[in-house]
């Protein structure tokens, strides 16, 4: 069966809120409601209310749904459901950003879809369809959805030509096709054009009013220990090849020195201290990394083993001091 949520423009449903709203549901239910005047003409009001709410009303959000009704779907990591019924409907999920799921995936189920991000250049086009319905029929469902994968990532470490407005454009379109983590190099290749703190003051915000994850790191060892700084002063802790300490930027740093590891954690440390919205901190080495030579780092044992030492160094300090955040490392190539 099916009912109907808007008819010649007007409607009698609202839109509903728990007077507790966080940030995330209240920009879904704003969503919602941009969506179906697009849709149908008609305005749907948002209120603060409870479940026990008169009227017709879509409620947003765990706390208006029934006792006990999430946590029986086992929903997981960024879990949700949306169930329509005559009068009552209800969109709902296991955090903030999982509400805003299910916002965007009822939608779909009204004919809603997102192919790509609204950049500029796409001008009238856009990449997006929002149907036009006179009157909007809502099917009676009642779904749960569990994501297949924990973390859905949108990467844009190699973009040279990122704005801060057309990564705004991309941030829009994430929680709509289910990404939940947005990645970024701390410093792509050490040329500033791809680097986080070019646009964090400007993406976060967007970032946490739609719940989105932020992953920050990625290739070089060497953003926390520069050969440009350390190398004339200490040239041991840089890494050797063929019998000569080497100040390439590919070259890994001395990892068997205990002074090299030290600043070098100092430095990470520093870091993430000053960047507190980091979730997930990528540690990788340099891209096309050579390994020292020396008989001390080959006593530590394979390139494999080395990451592992140096990964679980910054794992150990981060989980002592950023218990929240998560160390993201590389297992390809020769990283077994």
């Amino acid at each position: 069966g099916s009912f109907v949520l808007a008819d010649h423009g007007s409607t009698q449903y609202h839109i509903v809120l728990s007077r507790s709203a966080s940030e995330v549901e209240q920009f879904a239910a704003q969503e919602l409601q941009k969506y179906l005047h697009r849709m149908t003409g008609a305005t749907f009001p948002v209120v603060k209310g409870s479940s026990s709410e008169s009227g017709k009303a879509i409620f947003i959000g765990s706390e208006l749904a029934p006792p006990g009704f999430i946590q029986r779907h086992h929903l997981g990591f960024d879990g949700f459901i949306y169930q329509a019924r005559p009068g009552k409907i209800l969109l709902a999920g296991v955090n903030g950003r999982s509400t805003l799921f299910s916002i965007y995936a009822f939608l779909r189920e009204l004919g809603c879809r997102w192919f790509a991000p609204n950049f500029d250049f796409y001008g009238s086009t856009t990449g997006e369809v929002i149907p036009k319905v006179d009157p909007l029929r809502v099917p009676e469902v009642d779904r749960a959805i569990t994501p297949s994968m924990k973390y859905r990532r949108l990467d844009i470490e190699e973009g040279r030509t990122h704005t801060v407005n057309n990564l705004i454009q991309m941030i829009d379109w994430m929680p709509k096709v289910g990404m939940n983590v947005l990645q970024c190099p701390l410093n792509y290749q050490g040329e500033g054009h791809t680097k986080w703190d070019n646009w964090r003051q400007a993406l976060i915000p967007q970032l946490k009013k739609r719940g989105i994850l932020i992953e920050v790191g990625g290739h070089g060892y060497q953003n926390f220990l520069p050969q440009a700084t350390y190398f004339k002063q200490h040239p041991n802790w840089f890494g050797m090849i063929d019998g000569k300490r080497s100040d390439a930027t590919r070259v890994v740093f001395e990892t068997a020195n205990p002074q090299a590891m030290r600043v070098f954690l100092h430095n990470v440390k520093a870091y993430l201290e000053s960047h507190p919205e980091i979730n997930i901190f990528d540690l990788w080495p340099p891209d096309g990394a050579e390994w020292s030579q020396s008989p001390e780092s080959q006593k530590l044992g394979s390139p494999t083993r080395r990451q592992a030492l140096v990964v679980n160094a910054v794992a150990r300090m981060v989980k002592a001091d950023f218990p929240k955040m998560k160390v993201e490392f590389l297992a390809y190539q020769n990283y077994l």
